[in-house]
């Protein structure tokens, strides 16, 4: 049973390690809070569709601004005639060439439309303010998410330093139990009982390696890397 724990978390180590290692190769390899952060909020999918919506918010408050406005429509158009055709200023029958220019202008604009336009701006304003909300909201939770993964991160290296120094003083134990067993001062039951004791140590570094790598995933996922 302990051995196909190793196993499987040697080969979950093993997956996070190379993955970690392709994402850090990329980009910089000691990142501080402060990157972790400035990369997200030029990165992370979540914070770049809160900035759409709010190009999106902004661009209907304009059209609809614009709808308001007079409408001016102009038209320009040349035509050739050749061949036996009619004359349209004449009406005669001829068989040259007729050229004509038709000129065109247009205009409308909205007296009253039961205060549609007005409303429509109304809301498109409030949308927009909406979504610069929403968007400073995102970027606030995405920049707690951060900083508590990346205490996370520290909080997991410190446990593994020190399961690290427990695995060593385990071993170390090992080590005199065994020379004491061999010169007869202890029983081998003392050294079956320091070495199980190292075996569950050694599995505990393993855990805590395995939850630190995991830490490691997750801000790289807030991060979009």
């Amino acid at each position: 049973m302990l051995k196909m724990i190793w196993k499987i978390g040697f080969l979950i180590g093993i997956v996070l390690f190379f993955f970690s290692f392709v994402c850090r190769g990329q980009t910089k390899k000691n990142w501080s809070l402060e990157d972790c952060i400035n990369y997200a909020i030029d990165n992370n999918i979540q914070v770049k569709q809160a900035k759409l919506g709010i190009d999106l918010a902004r661009q209907n408050l304009l059209q609809s601004k614009a709808n308001s406005l007079p409408r001016v429509n102009a038209n320009v158009s040349h035509s050739y005639n050749f061949g036996r055709t009619v004359d349209q200023f004449t009406n005669d029958f001829i068989t040259q060439k007729v050229q004509s220019n038709n000129f065109s202008m247009s205009g409308s604009v909205i007296l009253f439309n039961g205060l549609r336009n007005r409303n429509s701006i109304k809301q498109n304003r409030h949308d927009l303010l909406a979504s610069q909300w929403d968007s400073d909201r995102m970027l606030n939770d995405i920049t707690l998410a951060i900083a508590n993964n990346f205490m996370q991160i520290l909080f997991n290296q410190e446990l593994v330093a020190i399961s690290e120094n427990q695995v060593a003083l385990s071993n170390e134990q090992r080590k005199v139990t065994s020379k004491l067993v061999q010169a007869g001062t202890l029983a081998r039951g003392s050294l079956l009982d320091v070495e199980a004791q190292l075996a569950q140590d050694e599995l505990g570094l393993l855990e805590l390696n395995n939850q630190l790598e995991m830490s490691y995933l997750t801000l790289m996922q807030l991060l979009d890397l």
